[in-house]
């Protein structure tokens, strides 16, 4: 089992399982919960409680309730930062205690995190990167930015097809 957070990398994500995939994925955003809708191998858990319009997502008390019983293997969490000092950080109080919430439920929380969330540091931080056990980038991220990481404890993968570096590992 795992869970797929809000946000547009976490569509990225769903757009590249394989249609065979045999899993049961936990999502709190219904455009994710409609994404899986052609994967029929695929159970998809849909979290409820109030609609954040900005982020189409749902958050607050019923939520995190609903959640209780989830425990998944892996939390795939979207930021809107990722900094050294901040830790991980998003725009929004709401999201930030569900991040939170359902990075609980899991075993281990990877964070996917486009280029401009890198050394980003957003109004309300969900966790300290030492929470989080890896971080998938949309592209080889500088030295620097990957040495901060594997301080923090992160492994680091990138998502572009033929592309590694010594900093980053393809997935």
């Amino acid at each position: 089992m795992v869970i797929i957070d809000g946000g547009t990398t976490a569509l990225q994500l769903v757009a590249h399982l394989p249609r065979d995939q045999k899993n049961t994925v936990v999502t709190h955003r219904p455009v994710v919960a409609a994404a899986l809708a052609p994967h029929t191998s695929i159970t998809v858990v849909m979290i409820g409680g109030t609609l954040f319009r900005h982020s189409m997502v749902n958050v607050g008390a019923a939520a995190v309730e609903a959640m209780a019983p989830v425990r998944a293997g892996t939390y795939f969490m979207g930021v809107t930062g990722v900094d050294t000092d901040a830790g991980l950080s998003t725009g929004d109080l709401e999201e930030a205690h569900i991040k939170k919430a359902l990075s609980q439920r899991a075993a281990d929380t990877v964070v996917l995190a486009s280029a401009e969330k890198q050394s980003v540091a957003s109004a309300y931080i969900v966790m300290p990167l030492k929470c989080a056990s890896g971080i998938v980038l949309d592209s080889v991220p500088p030295d620097s930015f990957s040495t901060q990481m594997r301080k923090a404890g992160l492994d680091i993968y990138t998502a572009l097809t033929g592309t590694t570096s010594p900093n980053a590992r393809q997935k």
